[in-house]
């Protein structure tokens, strides 16, 4: 009898990929140096473990490792949409914009478009409030791919920011 060999499935949470921790949003704020308003806050990734706070490069090393970019990036996002459309129907904060990183795992993945979508429109969230960060090195690795999927996200109103643009 022939044996098949069983492929294992892809993780379905961060938890699977990475062990044992929980994903923090934290926040960095976006100030208007001319009226010294809050306009928008940049969601930054943590991954809180029992010893530790993975924060910036070594979890985003983490996650390539793991294969698990995509799952961090669609889990930030939907935290962070669901605190900062929390923070919107605060007085005061209602024009409250997102900033939040882009992997380049996650620019070449067709669905990316329709998951954004899917996490605004059930936060409650505007996507035209949102900015999604891109670095220019994923954008030139495959440029077709990235154009089509950044045009894709401007039709829904989300805005394109270029991060480390020439550092590559």
């Amino acid at each position: 009898q022939e044996q098949t060999a069983r492929v294992p499935e892809a993780p379905r949470s961060l938890n699977q990929s990475l062990g044992p921790g929980r994903l923090e949003p934290h926040f960095q704020a976006v100030v208007d140096c001319g009226t010294g308003t809050l306009r928008a806050v940049e969601a930054l990734a943590r991954w809180r473990t029992d010893d530790d706070l993975i924060e910036g490069e070594d979890l985003l090393e983490l996650a390539a490792q793991f294969d698990a970019c995509e799952l961090l990036d669609a889990e930030m996002l939907r935290l962070a949409v669901d605190q900062i459309a929390a923070w919107r129907r605060m007085p005061g904060l209602r024009s409250l914009e997102l900033h939040a990183n882009l992997s380049p795992q996650s620019l070449r993945d067709p669905q990316l478009v329709e998951r954004i979508e899917q996490t605004c429109r059930s936060g409650g969230f505007d996507p035209a409030a949102l900015w999604m960060e891109v670095t220019e090195s994923s954008v030139i690795d495959d440029l077709p791919q990235a154009a089509a999927t950044l045009t894709s996200l401007r039709s829904l109103g989300v805005r394109i920011w270029v991060d480390d643009f020439g550092a590559g």
